[in-house]
């Protein structure tokens, strides 16, 4: 346990969530990837919002590609440039495995968890 984390009180899984666990059985996603939505599920929203947000219903089976497009363009050194990449890199993971419409449903679901940007999202990555 870190010294952050409240002695007791373990953060519940979020495969626990009722809308994340429907998306797991209807998507058939192997347990094998439940990690890279775990990972995803960490982002703040307004990262996800913004990077993913048209990616899968605009580019349809061209999503990956245009991910790695993005990722090439990516200005080392920019505000947060650590964390969009590796947010990206991620659900590039997860969409090399799966259909557009299912990375496309699994966005949906991080957009709607609202999850905030936190002191380390700020801090330098050294």
């Amino acid at each position: 346990m870190s010294e952050r984390e409240p002695r007791g009180e373990e953060k519940p899984s979020v495969l626990e969530e009722e809308d994340i666990k429907k998306f797991i059985e209807r998507r058939q996603i192997r347990p094998e990837d439940f990690y890279l939505i775990e990972t995803l599920a960490r982002f703040p929203t307004d990262l996800v919002i913004g990077d993913l947000h048209n990616m899968f219903n605009v580019h349809h089976g061209k999503s990956p590609g245009e991910i790695r497009k993005i990722l090439s363009l990516a200005k080392e050194g920019s505000l947060h440039y650590v964390k969009r990449k590796t947010l990206l890199e991620t659900i590039l993971q997860f969409a090399e495995k799966y259909d557009w419409a299912t990375c496309y449903n699994l966005v949906r679901i991080l957009e709607d968890r609202a999850v905030p940007w936190s002191l380390e999202d700020f801090q330098s990555p050294e």
